[in-house]
């Protein structure tokens, strides 16, 4: 089964983003993917495997908030998606 990993990319520094994310987690937790519930935990490692799939919807998910796009040519996003075998 193909998997895919889903990556805080720390060279992309976009507050609006970040900030858009906390707030959609204390106001409206559920409709934040679980995977980037599972990213923001206290103990979260800046990686999660998900599938394929469910990488693409995280991040067509992500895209909608403030700042998605808005970091340097090297990180354009808060996040990446690497696939993995």
């Amino acid at each position: 089964m193909q998997r895919a990993l889903i990556r805080v990319d720390y060279g992309n520094r976009s507050e609006a983003w970040w900030q858009a994310l906390w707030s959609q987690l204390e106001t409206n937790p559920e409709a934040v993917p679980a995977a980037i519930r599972q990213l923001t935990r206290p103990d979260a490692a800046d990686r999660v495997e998900v599938s394929p799939a469910e990488a693409r919807a995280v991040i067509a998910w992500a895209s909608t908030l403030p700042g998605w796009g808005g970091g340097p040519r090297h990180a354009p996003y808060p996040l990446r998606v690497e696939g993995t075998s």
